[in-house]
């Protein structure tokens, strides 16, 4: 990603090229930067990239531009700015920010935050890790984010290699009510807890590097995340994945909000993001777990993150990596907790 917001007015390096009709995104968090300066890069922005939704959230209120688009990666010509700037890229320069993106990614998951902030830096092996934290949250979630090179390399122990050339989080005040997995940077509009450092980290395995065909196959993504993130805690002192799920499995039939839909057949756009994406998605990787054991299921989580890298995956190539992985028939079991209505 390349900008340049000079001081004469700013302006944006080639970053995309836009055309046809697929919507695309970029989520630009102003944080407390100063909205003439912000309304000027959101001025160029729509101006250079029509073709583009801009999803802004500064000073408490949110602008939207939406434009019909198809995203296609278009060689930087590099940029730099006064301050620093963070966003799905690597950081270079002590005085100034060369950034760019050298892997393609999901047009979903571009940003850019503007802003005042600490800029932190840390390591894990070759791996470069910024992190860019507002004043006002540095003190409650510095411990979460001090754990980010701990969670990496356990996550890359299990899936693979880190996907993307850089790491890092962005930490700041903004009207969102969530985290979001942007690429190689997740944004925090709070100061986020280990847990769900956890569960952003996994997307950039599963979303980010292996994107989605269609939306409604979105438990590929929140699933798998939150199965992680059980996880994660099963192997670092806390309650075991399994003790998790069986808690959750108590609840009964009648619970139809935690049971339905089904997180393999969301319906709805509005179901997308429904509790049963998560909950009854980790389940059913749990359950996974239960059938075929957890050297295979981690070996069929690791396989699909390295054989769809940097590409797009569906629900019916999931369940037949799966199958070939386990040797078992897993159709029944993957209908029963995916696409089937109610308790499983």
């Amino acid at each position: 990603m390349s900008v340049n917001d000079a001081r004469g007015g700013a302006r944006v390096a080639d970053l995309f090229e836009l055309t046809g009709t697929t919507r695309g995104r970029v989520l630009v968090v102003a944080g407390n930067a100063k909205p003439k300066r912000v309304s000027a890069f959101l001025n160029v922005l729509a101006k250079r990239y029509k073709a583009h939704e801009v999803i802004t959230t500064f000073n408490g209120s949110s602008q939207d531009f939406s434009y019909p688009s198809k995203i296609q990666p278009y060689p930087n010509t590099g940029g730099s700015v006064p301050s620093s700037v963070v966003g799905n890229n690597v950081l270079k320069g002590i005085n100034t920010y060369d950034a760019h993106a050298n892997r393609t990614g999901g047009t979903a998951f571009p940003f850019v935050d503007i802003g005042e902030g600490k800029l932190v830096h840390d390591q894990v092996g070759k791996l470069p890790i910024w992190t860019l934290i507002d004043p006002r949250l540095e003190k409650h979630s510095r411990g979460a984010i001090n754990s980010l090179p701990e969670i990496i390399r356990w996550e890359s122990h299990l899936y693979g290699p880190y996907p993307f050339a850089a790491a890092g989080s962005v930490v700041d005040v903004a009207d969102l009510q969530y985290a979001l997995e942007t690429q190689s940077r997740p944004i925090y509009a709070f100061a986020p807890d280990r847990t769900t450092v956890v569960h952003e980290t996994a997307h950039q395995w599963f979303g980010d590097s292996v994107s989605l065909e269609r939306w409604p196959n979105i438990w590929l993504n929140e699933g798998l995340a939150t199965w992680t993130q059980w996880y994660f805690a099963e192997r670092h002192g806390g309650r075991s994945a399994q003790q998790v799920f069986a808690a959750l499995y108590r609840k009964p039939a009648s619970k139809t909000g935690f049971w339905n839909p089904p997180s393999g057949h969301p319906g709805q756009a509005k179901n997308l993001f429904a509790v049963p994406t998560y909950v009854r998605g980790a389940m059913t990787l749990q359950a996974l777990r239960d059938k075929v054991g957890t050297q295979d299921l981690i070996k069929i989580l690791r396989t699909w993150a390295t054989e769809h890298r940097s590409a797009h995956g569906d629900i019916e190539q999931f369940i037949a990596l799966a199958e070939q992985v386990s040797g078992e028939h897993l159709r029944g079991f993957f209908d029963r907790w995916l696409f089937q209505r109610g308790k499983p």
